[in-house]
C-alpha cells in the first residue's frame, strides 16, 4: 500500500510541475539512466524518456521501457535524491485483458473513422475471447465483452457510406423528435457502427453533449456558452437536452428502426447500453 500512494505522490509531483526547465536537467537524466541501469539492468537505449522534475531537493522521473511486454504498461517511475542515489522505483505495473481491451476499443471512438477500425478491433478479440477459460473472461467487463460478440462489421455492398448513414441518422432522429438540425448538429459524434443488432444490416451513431476534455471547449466560458445554446435551442421546441443520443437506422434505405434512445441528467446509462441496446435502454424507448 505504502509503495502505491508513494507513486502516485510523484505521478501528482510530475504532472504539477511539467518538464523540467532547469538547467541540472542534462545531468538529471545522466543520473537517472545510470541509477536504472544499476537497479534494472535497463541501458538508456532500452528507455524512453517522458518526465524529470528536480523539487526540494530531489529528482523525480518517469520513463517507459522501449518494447516492453504486452500484458505491462512498461512505465517505471522514481524518485533521486541530489546526487543520483535511487530512494523509490516503482513498476512496470501489469494490464489486464480488461485493461487491453478498453484501450483497443477506445482508440476507436471520437473518432471519425470509428466504424471502420472497430470490426477488426472487434475480430481480434473474438479470437482473443474464444481461448478464454469462463472465469477470466468473467473478469472482463461486461459491456466491453458484449461489444466484441456485437458483430460488427464494414458496412454490405449496397449499404449507406458512412457519411451519408450519419447526416441521414442525424436528420432522421431530429425529425422524430421535433428538433431542428442544427439542434442535433450541437452534440459531438462519439461512436459509429455498422452491425445487425435485428437480424439485418444497420448503421449506428451515438451523440453526446460537448465536454471540457475538448480543445474548443476547455474554458469555463466555452462550456458555459455552449450550456447556454444548449438549454436555450431545446427550450425552444419545450424540452431539455438530453446528454447522450443512440441512434439506429437501416444501413440500406436510411430508415430509423426504432426510436432514438435518449439519456438525461441524471444519466440512467453507461455509454455502451445504447450502442450493446441492453434491454433497459431499449425499453427507455417504449415509454416515450
Amino acid at each position: 500500500m505504502l509503495k502505491k500512494i508513494v507513486t502516485v505522490c510523484i505521478v501528482l509531483l510530475l504532472a504539477a510541475a511539467g518538464l523540467c526547465a532547469c538547467a541540472e536537467e542534462g545531468s538529471g537524466w545522466d543520473m537517472t539512466y545510470a541509477a536504472l541501469e544499476k537497479e534494472t539492468g535497463y541501458t538508456r537505449n532500452q528507455l524512453e524518456p517522458n518526465q524529470l522534475v528536480f523539487e526540494d531537493g530531489h529528482w523525480y522521473f518517469s520513463v517507459t521501457v522501449r518494447d516492453h511486454p504486452e500484458d505491462e504498461d512498461g512505465m517505471l517511475i522514481g524518485e533521486m535524491d541530489r546526487d543520483g542515489k535511487l530512494l523509490v522505483l516503482d513498476g512496470p505495473s501489469k494490464i489486464t485483458l480488461e485493461d487491453l481491451l478498453e484501450e483497443d476499443l477506445k482508440s476507436c471512438f471520437n473518432r471519425e473513422d470509428c466504424w471502420k477500425r472497430l470490426p477488426e478491433v472487434c475480430r481480434n478479440w473474438e479470437k482473443k475471447l474464444s481461448v478464454l477459460s469462463a472465469e477470466q473472461k468473467a473478469a472482463i467487463w461486461d459491456k466491453y465483452v458484449k461489444v466484441v460478440e456485437l458483430g460488427i462489421m464494414l458496412p454490405p455492398e449496397g449499404a449507406l457510406d458512412f457519411a451519408t448513414a450519419y447526416e441521414t441518422a442525424l436528420k432522421e432522429a431530429a425529425a422524430a423528435e421535433g428538433w431542428t438540425e442544427e439542434m442535433i448538429h450541437m452534440f459531438r459524434h462519439t461512436i459509429s457502427a455498422c452491425y445487425e443488432p435485428e437480424g439485418s444490416p444497420a448503421w449506428f451513431v451515438y451523440l453526446e453533449q460537448h465536454s471540457w476534455f475538448e480543445p474548443e471547449y476547455e474554458s469555463d466560458a466555452a462550456m458555459e456558452q455552449y450550456d447556454r445554446e444548449l438549454e436555450a435551442a431545446f427550450a425552444a421546441v419545450n424540452q431539455k437536452p438530453p446528454i447522450k443520443i443512440g441512434i439506429l437506422i437501416d444501413a440500406f434505405t436510411g430508415e430509423l428502426i426504432e426510436k432514438p434512445m435518449l439519456d438525461y441528467i441524471p444519466e440512467e446509462y453507461n455509454y455502451l447500453d445504447f450502442l450493446i441496446r441492453t434491454d433497459e435502454a431499449v425499453a427507455s424507448i417504449a415509454g416515450k
